[in-house]
């Protein structure tokens, strides 16, 4: 049986709590995860389940023409997103929105990934260095 995006979530926090490390006393830096793709920092839940640095999903990592190292594919880490939804309440006959959590898997690309100079580089280099720009 699968284990839920809660249970999940649980493990990870109590497994930082464990080390002696409080998730949620963080020195609040500019050194914060980012999605290595867009440069979006990821927020909520997900700043407490990963490290500083930038990921990459399978996919992203894949279409890059790279890939994740063999010992690497079984440490992966989480990132937790929300799906919102409408039920119609039964009683009162109206709507009720509620989140439905999912996650997908990444993979620290400097760590994990295996990275050659086309692959590595930030997707603002990428673009500016594209032919469509000459």
């Amino acid at each position: 049986m699968t284990k839920s995006v809660y249970e999940i979530i649980t493990e990870k926090i109590i497994g930082k709590l464990e080390k002696g490390v409080v998730p949620w006393r963080q020195p609040w830096t500019n050194s914060n995860a980012i999605n290595w793709k867009t440069q979006k920092p990821y927020r909520g839940i997900n700043i407490f389940l990963v490290e500083p640095g930038e990921y990459a999903s399978k996919k992203q990592i894949l279409e890059a023409g790279e890939r994740i190292k063999k010992e690497e594919l079984k440490n992966s880490h989480i990132i937790v997103y929300w799906l919102w939804k409408e039920k119609e309440d039964e009683e009162t006959g109206g709507k009720k929105t509620f989140a439905k959590p999912f996650y997908y898997r990444v993979w620290e690309i400097t760590k994990q990934c295996t990275c050659t100079v086309r692959g590595c580089l930030m997707p603002i280099q990428r673009f500016l260095r594209s032919p469509f720009l000459a």
